[in-house]
C-alpha cells in the first residue's frame, strides 16, 4: 500500500510561481520540498526526484540549471546536493 503524507507549499509559490516558473519546474520545485524538514534546505539526488515526476534525470539537471541561472535556486555539489530555493522566494515576495 502506498504510503501517503502532506507536502507544505508556500501560497507565494501558488499565487505568482506560475509567472515565473514552468509547470514543469513548478512540479520539480513542490517534489523537491517534499524532502525538506524543517528550515534547512532538502538534500535529494536528481534521480529520484526524475523518478517521482516521471521524467529523465537528465531533464532534471536541465530544469534545475535553468532555475539556477534564472538566480532562483542555489544548488551544492554532488549527487545528493541541496536544493536551496531561498532566491525564488525572496524574489516571489518581491512581485
Amino acid at each position: 500500500m502506498l504510503k501517503t503524507g502532506y507536502t507544505k507549499v508556500d501560497n507565494l509559490l501558488i499565487e505568482r510561481g506560475t509567472g515565473l516558473v514552468t509547470h514543469r519546474q513548478f512540479r520539480l520545485i513542490v517534489t523537491v520540498k517534499k524532502y525538506q524538514f524543517g528550515k534547512d534546505p532538502p538534500f535529494v539526488s536528481s534521480k529520484t526526484i526524475a523518478k517521482l515526476i516521471g521524467v529523465s534525470e537528465r531533464t532534471v539537471i536541465r530544469e534545475s540549471l535553468k532555475l539556477q541561472k534564472m538566480g532562483l535556486l542555489i544548488r551544492g555539489k554532488g549527487t545528493k546536493a541541496e536544493w536551496d530555493f531561498t532566491p525564488l522566494f525572496e524574489r516571489l515576495r518581491q512581485m
